[in-house]
């Protein structure tokens, strides 16, 4: 999997973009001085037809199910998803890949912070009905 296979639908329905490349995204990584991979985003970058929907409100109240369900619904459409966790618990990631997976941090983290060392596969999860799953984690609850 690479940058390119990445659905431009990101949490919600809207069109793929398909044949779009890293380039006609706007995707500029580079190298810095040091080796890591640096990846800008042109400031003018258009998402385009794609579609993007935040759930949030106090906990306990449904945010994960309500995002699970809707992500699904719009891959039922034929639409190209990407649900991103930012929950300490993973449950919405959970609830579509039946599995914790790692949030980015953690992957990060397995690499010393390396991300040129990276494939998308390596934090990017198929879940249920092709939606793609990225957990971003969140702080502990409570704080």
């Amino acid at each position: 999997m690479s940058l390119d296979d990445l659905p431009t639908t990101i949490f919600g329905g809207g069109q793929s973009g398909a044949g779009a490349t890293a380039a006609d995204r706007h995707i500029d990584p580079r190298l810095d001085g040091e080796g890591s991979l640096q990846v800008q985003l042109d400031s003018d970058l258009q998402i385009g037809k794609a579609k993007v929907f935040a759930i949030y409100g106090k906990g306990g109240i449904g945010k994960s199910t309500t995002s699970s369900n809707l992500s699904v619904a719009f891959s039922k459409l034929g639409k190209r998803v990407v649900q991103i966790g930012c929950d300490p618990k993973h449950d919405s990631t959970f609830t579509l890949t039946k599995r914790l997976v790692p949030t980015v941090i953690d992957v990060l983290e397995s690499v010393n912070f390396h991300p040129e060392e990276l494939r998308l596969d390596d934090f990017v999860y198929e879940g249920y009905n092709g939606v793609m799953c990225v957990e971003a984690g969140g702080p502990p609850a409570g704080t």
